[in-house]
């Protein structure tokens, strides 16, 4: 639940240019992250929700995304190199077990002026 004690991973992706491309935050509640490498400031070999799923045994079972277009917070600015106008994208992914309760939290902040998202679905 939100403020909530958790642990915190944030990484910048570049592109192949080297230009900042994405800013993506993990959240991981406490008791997820006991026993694992998530804590560490060191970067783990495979993702993070792999290493989730190896070390605790925890499967996804749903992502609830919520999508966002608005200002960049003056941290993601100077994180992405963004013109104070530069819109982005916020996305918000709630990744919850079975049962419901929240394995991990996502947040990925995408530069509006360098992505276009595409989505495909069922008319059913």
């Amino acid at each position: 639940p939100e403020g909530s004690p958790a642990v915190m991973r944030r990484r910048l992706v570049l592109d192949d240019k080297a230009t900042p491309s994405e800013l993506v935050t993990l959240w991981f509640p406490l008791d997820v992250a006991e026993g694992t490498d998530l804590a560490s400031d060191t970067p783990i070999s495979i993702g993070a929700r792999e290493h989730v799923q190896m070390v605790k045994q925890l499967r996804p079972a749903k992502v609830v995304e919520r999508l966002c277009a608005r200002v960049a917070s003056d941290q993601e600015r100077e994180a992405l190199g963004l013109e104070q106008s530069t819109p982005v994208l916020g996305i918000t992914a709630r990744v919850l077990d079975a049962s419901d309760r929240i394995i991990s939290v996502a947040e990925i902040v995408l530069p509006g002026d360098l992505h276009e998202l595409e989505d495909s679905y069922p008319a059913v």
